[in-house]
Order: structure tokens, then sequence, then C-alpha cells
């Protein structure tokens, strides 16, 4: 969420100097909803989930009519997101989880490149395996995907 929201943020508002962050994507909370505000477009609704039971009530709320207006939602299947899930050690501890999600945003802040579009490997692979630019035809092929109601294939 924070890295496509940095890229948002700077394509519509302009270049921003230094780290651009969106705290409020971040921490453990199943849910979090926030307001980023984009010029042109007003202020953009925002939410992140985490584990499949609130993906599954918020991919309810969207099939009924989206009442809270999201423009973007970001699912993320392990409780805590990849920060605290099933790739990193078992049961560490809160505190340990704690300590590695700080160590990663502090790593992030400092890093020259907290921008997807600034970050030479980015620009590179773009460069020679996607067409050369963001949007592409190649990206979008190779990037995106469509979905498709397949309730049928089980009766």
């Amino acid at each position: 969420m924070e890295a496509a929201l940095r890229y948002a943020a700077e394509k519509i508002n302009g270049k921003q100097k230094g780290p651009l962050e969106f705290i409020e994507s971040r921490g453990s909370a199943h849910r979090k909803e926030f307001t980023v505000s984009l010029n042109g477009i007003g202020d953009v609704k925002v939410a992140v989930v985490h584990t499949l039971g609130e993906a599954r009530k918020i991919a309810e709320e969207v099939k009924n009519g989206n009442p809270r207006g999201y423009l973007f939602i970001e699912v993320m299947a392990c409780p805590g997101g990849c920060v605290c899930g099933g790739g990193q050690p078992i049961d560490i501890g809160l505190d340990k989880k704690r300590a590695r999600a700080a160590g990663l945003y502090k790593t992030d802040k400092s890093y020259k490149y907290s921008k997807s579009q600034e970050n030479p490997a980015v620009l590179e692979a773009y460069s020679r395996f996607l067409g050369g630019a963001v949007n592409s035809h190649k990206a979008h092929e190779l990037l995106h995907t469509t979905y498709e109601n397949r309730n049928n294939l089980l009766g």
C-alpha cells in the first residue's frame, strides 16, 4: 500500500522531497482505513486488511456497494502482513515482531530509494524486460491480472 501510494502521490501531487510515508497503512490492526489527499482528485479513501476473515468482510462490503467508498484496498492474508506472516520465524513473540517492523520502517526511512519510481533496479527491470516504462503494453501484459467468476466450475 505504502509503495503504491508513494507512486500515486508523486505522479498526481508532483515530486516530493525526502521520504514520503503513509504511517496509517502500518501496524498489526486487522483493518486500517484512512484518507489520502491527492491534488485534482481530492480525498481518496483507502483500506488495508490483514487475515482472510477480514478480507472476506471487506469483499462483501464492496460486493454490496462499497458504502465507505474505498478507491484502493490492500489485502494481506497473514495477521500483521508480511512482516509477521508465514515467511517469518515461527513463534518469535510479539516483541520481536514489533522490533522487526520498527527495523524495516527505520531502514525504509533511511534508504536512498524509498520510492519505486526512483530505484535503479526497478528502472532497469522496466527498461530491459517490461517495455521501457510504467504502464507500457508489455508491463501491463506481464504484471496485471484480471479475475473471472469461476463458481460454475464446481456446479
